[in-house]
């Protein structure tokens, strides 16, 4: 390196990598073609995670599912007006990890002046992926043969949402990273 021309060449830094590292797992249950059930669970490694201000170096998100066949369970169902009925439900956690290099902060190069730069982020710490809780209920019907009707319910709630507010540049830095939500 020593005899490469400092007028001829420039110093680059450019790039990154990101990896997420996963286990899933899925069991279905089903009971005289009347009830059932699904579990999931997830575990996610992103390598955003990875870094000295990080807390959680990764995150589970599990799901249950479940539903009844209301027909399977009525003898005397008139077919021709109501041939299915089934009535489910589900609850789901789902995550998300934040941006890149916000638990492990970086420094660039300057080109032109020949210098790394001086961060401009607060400093972070106990940062958590961003997570949504969901729930469902739902009702699905088949009336006169040919005519399907679904009915559906859901709520979500996310929460740990990284946001970058701007802040006063007299504290020294111009950005700091809140989790909310």
């Amino acid at each position: 390196i020593q005899n490469l021309s400092a007028s001829k060449t420039q110093r680059l830094q450019e790039g990154w990598r990101e990896q997420t590292q996963s286990l899933f797992a899925s069991a279905e249950l089903g009971y005289k073609n009347t009830y059932f059930l699904t579990l999931t669970g997830r575990n996610d490694w992103p390598s955003q995670l990875a870094g000295p201000n990080s807390n959680s170096k990764s995150f589970f998100y599990p799901s249950v599912g479940g539903s009844v066949v209301l027909s399977e369970l009525m003898p005397n169902l008139n077919k021709d007006y109501l041939s299915f009925i089934k009535v489910r439900g589900s609850w789901a956690s789902v995550g998300s990890a934040f941006s890149r290099y916000l638990a492990n902060p970086h420094y660039e190069w300057n080109s032109s002046s020949g210098q790394w730069s001086i961060t401009t982020q607060y400093p972070l710490y106990n940062l958590k992926p961003e997570r949504t809780n969901s729930w469902e209920l739902g009702l699905d019907m088949r009336l006169f043969k040919d005519f399907n009707l679904g009915l559906s319910w859901y709520l979500a709630n996310t929460f740990n949402q990284t946001f970058d507010p701007q802040i006063s540049v007299s504290s020294g830095y111009s950005t700091i990273y809140l989790q909310t939500g």
